[in-house]
């Protein structure tokens, strides 16, 4: 079961409301409502944060290789997206390069 899963689980189990959840570990409770939509996996911290306000083990909400997973394939989107943002501006420069030489030149 993912980690969105097993979060509403037992959260909803404890009775409590996102924004209940989220007055009991001082995470905002649109990164509860993020992580249990399944949008991305939280920090340790938040992780650590929500299992204590919950009263279970951070490993009761996700396991190791399912963190491990969510964080390196999110490291290879950022690193694909600062290659890209690089390339980007590379051609701007060169762009802007040749309109420079081509205002002195004439």
């Amino acid at each position: 079961m993912p980690l969105a899963d097993r979060l509403r689980q037992v959260r909803l189990e404890r009775m409590l409301t996102q924004g209940e959840l989220a007055a009991l570990d001082k995470v905002h409770w649109t990164t509860i409502a993020r992580t249990e939509g399944g949008d991305g996996m939280p920090n340790p911290s938040t992780i650590r944060a929500l299992a204590q306000a919950l009263g279970v083990h951070p490993t009761a909400l996700v396991t190791p290789s399912e963190y491990a997973e969510k964080r390196t394939r999110r490291k290879a989107t950022t690193v694909k997206g600062l290659q890209r943002a690089v390339n980007r501006n590379a051609a701007r420069q060169a762009k802007a390069q040749v309109e420079l030489q081509a205002t002195e030149s004439a």
